[in-house]
């Protein structure tokens, strides 16, 4: 019988939940939420990365096997595959730089220059951020994984493709337009300190401090001297 403290909760005792619920409560994040809090959404979610669970039907099943030691692990009583799709669903956020309303996205004007070559390098980009979910469309379709793509310069959601097929008036940054007309054969190719910038401007949106938190190698410290946070999202 086990009488210690189980892996899993001597790894969360790391994160302050006493920080986090006062960031919770300052953006209301528990508003309306009778059993599935944003605490127990990220164990769950945290739990879901480490143990490598592969859809929310899969994390749902492993999280419900050990229902008996749920409240000991932080992931409440309310775990269900529509919590966490309803929890993790992609909404705007306005407190996070970038974050912006589907809806503002389209342009009046109909754009469809160049569109194959574009969808084509969105979806070759560098996957830096892969989350534990799926993205599905306004009818319950589903798109695919839900991952951050890079090419170094610029970041975008493996959605954006799908929607700029399907609604080719969806706005484009002429900068893009021009980035791939110029550089949309080449194969994107970076290094593992590129891909750990682009990490690195990622967490600095959403209000993280990686440099405060992990060593940073020599190279990433160049980049970071080089480019500051100059990097471009849509």
């Amino acid at each position: 019988m086990n009488i210690g403290e189980y892996i899993f909760a001597q790894i969360s005792s790391f994160l302050s939940q006493r920080i986090f619920d006062g960031i919770v409560a300052r953006y209301k994040g528990d508003h309306r939420i009778r059993h599935f809090s944003c605490w127990n959404q990220m164990m769950s979610m945290m739990y879901g990365q480490l143990s490598n669970r592969e859809s929310f039907s899969d994390l749902v099943l492993t999280i419900n096997a050990h229902s008996q030691k749920a409240y000991h692990l932080g992931f409440g009583k309310g775990v269900s595959k529509a919590n966490l799709a309803k929890a993790n669903e992609n909404n705007h956020d306005p407190h996070i730089p970038c974050s912006r309303d589907l809806n503002s996205l389209f342009s009046p004007q109909f754009r469809q220059r160049e569109l194959s070559d574009i969808v084509t390098y969105l979806n070759n980009g560098v996957s830096v951020i892969r989350f534990i979910s799926n993205v599905y469309d306004e009818s319950g379709g589903l798109i695919g994984p839900n991952i951050i793509y890079t090419d170094g310069l610029w970041i975008w959601p493996s959605y954006y493709s799908f929607y700029l097929k399907k609604h080719p008036q969806i706005e484009v940054p002429e900068e893009f337009i021009l980035w791939v007309g110029s550089n949309g054969q080449k194969m994107v190719d970076l290094s593992q300190s590129e891909k750990n910038y682009v990490e690195y401007v990622i967490a600095k949106m959403s209000g993280i401090n990686m440099l405060s938190r992990v060593g940073v190698s020599p190279d990433l410290k160049k980049i970071i001297e080089q480019r500051g946070d100059d990097i471009f999202c849509f």
